[in-house]
C-alpha cells in the first residue's frame, strides 16, 4: 500500500466509510485507482450520466435543446427540490430541465430527461464510452411499492429499512462504479462527448452545482474551481466532478463512499469525500509541471 493510499484508508476509518475513488489528472495523464471498478448504487450521480447522454442525443439531432414541455402535478415525480415542489404548472426547455436536474438535483427533471431518451439508448451510450457497468433505472418508475422516492441531496427516505442490503440495493437501484463516473468526466472535459461546444455548456452547469460539502469541502481556499455533481442514498454520499487550479489543467475525479448506517446527520462521512479528494488531487498536481 503506498504512502497516499494509507492515508486514505485512515480518512475512511475517521469517517467510518468504505470508499472507492478513480482520478486522472487531464496534464499529465496520471491515473489513480482504489477498488474503482466495484458497482456501488449510484445515488444522485446518475443525473450526470443522464446529462452526458441527453448531450449525445442533441449533437445527433435525436433530442431537441428548446423544446419546451408543461409540467403539472400529473407530471411530476417525487423529490425535495426543484419542478417536484412546484404548486402551479411550469413551463419550460429541455435544456433548462438538465440544468434544473443536475445543480438542484430535481427529480421531476431527470425523470423527464429519461422519458426523452430511454434506457436502450442510455446503455448503449454507457457501453460506447466504456462505462458498461453502469445501468441507469428511472426514479419515476420503479415499481416498488414500499421506497419512499423522495430521497435526494442532504434529504432522506422516511422509511430507512429499504437499505436492506448491497445486493438489494445494486438490483433495485441505478447503479455506477467511480471508474465508469471517472471515464464519463473525462470525455466532458476534453470536449469528446458529443460537441465541444456542448461539453462547454455541461461543465458550466455542473460549475452551478448548489451542494458545495463534498468535493469542493476539501478546496476551501480561494481560485479553486470545483464542479460535479452529488449522489446520495441511505447510507451512500458521492460526487464526481473536476477540481481545476489556476493555471494548471483540471482533475476529474470520483469518490464513492458508503457509511454502516444510514442516519441522516453524518457530516464526517460527507466531509470524506472532500478530505479524500484533496489529498489524491494534490498528490497528482505534484507531478505537473507547466510549459
Amino acid at each position: 500500500m503506498t504512502w497516499l493510499e494509507d492515508s486514505l484508508e485512515q480518512i475512511a476509518d475517521d469517517a467510518a466509510v468504505e470508499f472507492t475513488v478513480s482520478a486522472r489528472h487531464l496534464g499529465t495523464g496520471a491515473r489513480f485507482d482504489v477498488r474503482a471498478d466495484v458497482p456501488w448504487t449510484a445515488g444522485s450521480t446518475y443525473k450526470l450520466i443522464l446529462a452526458a447522454a441527453w448531450l449525445e442525443a442533441v449533437a445527433e439531432g435525436i433530442a431537441d435543446p428548446h423544446r419546451r414541455v408543461l409540467i403539472d402535478e400529473h407530471a411530476r415525480r417525487d423529490g425535495p427540490t426543484g419542478l417536484s415542489l412546484a404548486d402551479d404548472p411550469v413551463e419550460l426547455s429541455y435544456r433548462d430541465l438538465v440544468r434544473s436536474m443536475l445543480i438542484v438535483s430535481d427529480n421531476t427533471a431527470a425523470h423527464w430527461i429519461w422519458s426523452d431518451l430511454e434506457a436502450e439508448y442510455i446503455q448503449e451510450k454507457l457501453n460506447a464510452w466504456g462505462a458498461a457497468a453502469s445501468s441507469i433505472v428511472d426514479t419515476g418508475r420503479q415499481d416498488i411499492s414500499r421506497v419512499d422516492l423522495s430521497s435526494g441531496d442532504d434529504l432522506w427516505p422516511s422509511e430507512l429499512g429499504v437499505f436492506t442490503s448491497e445486493k438489494t440495493d445494486l438490483q433495485l437501484f441505478s447503479v455506477t462504479s467511480a471508474s465508469d463516473l471517472r471515464v464519463i468526466l473525462e470525455r466532458l472535459w476534453t470536449g469528446r462527448l458529443a460537441t465541444p461546444e456542448l461539453c462547454s455548456w455541461l461543465r458550466s452547469v455542473l460549475g452551478q452545482q448548489l451542494f458545495r460539502h463534498r468535493l469542493a469541502s476539501g478546496f476551501d481556499y480561494d481560485g479553486v474551481e470545483v464542479a460535479g455533481k452529488t449522489g446520495t442514498w441511505g447510507p451512500y454520499r458521492h460526487e464526481a466532478g473536476a477540481v481545476t487550479h489556476p493555471g494548471e489543467p483540471p482533475v476529474v475525479i470520483s469518490v464513492m463512499t458508503r457509511s454502516a448506517r444510514s442516519a441522516q446527520q453524518q457530516p464526517l462521512a460527507h466531509a470524506a469525500v472532500g478530505r479524500i479528494a484533496a489529498a489524491v488531487v494534490q498528490s497528482m498536481r505534484q507531478g505537473w509541471t507547466a510549459e
